[in-house]
């Protein structure tokens, strides 16, 4: 689960970020040691035991929405991996009025 994928932002939100080079050091991580992603749907069949899982499977997401969701594409598409992005619907086109501190 991440939230941000840049190297600054709002200061006491330092622990909701990771720097892209480092995001791109745990995707390589995560594929090296074999990880694949999956979708939620299938995710929830996992985890409910309605089958069982291939291989590693995983599931990326990010809450929030923010736009340095974009950040993260380059390396997902390097890693041939997909996310899920949560956004909040009241927000879309706007700002994250929680980040004022």
């Amino acid at each position: 689960m991440y939230h941000r994928v840049a190297t600054g932002g709002p200061l006491g939100s330092e622990r909701f970020r990771v720097d892209p080079t480092l995001f791109d050091e745990q995707l390589s991580a995560l594929r090296h040691y074999g990880f694949s992603t999956i979708g939620l749907i299938d995710g929830v069949e996992v985890l409910s035991q309605r089958r069982e899982p291939t291989g590693k499977p995983i599931i990326i997401t990010f809450d929030d929405g923010y736009r340095d969701f974009l950040t993260a594409l380059p390396s997902l598409q390097k890693y041939l991996f997909n996310a899920t992005v949560f956004l909040v619907a009241a927000r879309i086109g706007g700002s994250a009025d929680w980040d004022t501190c």
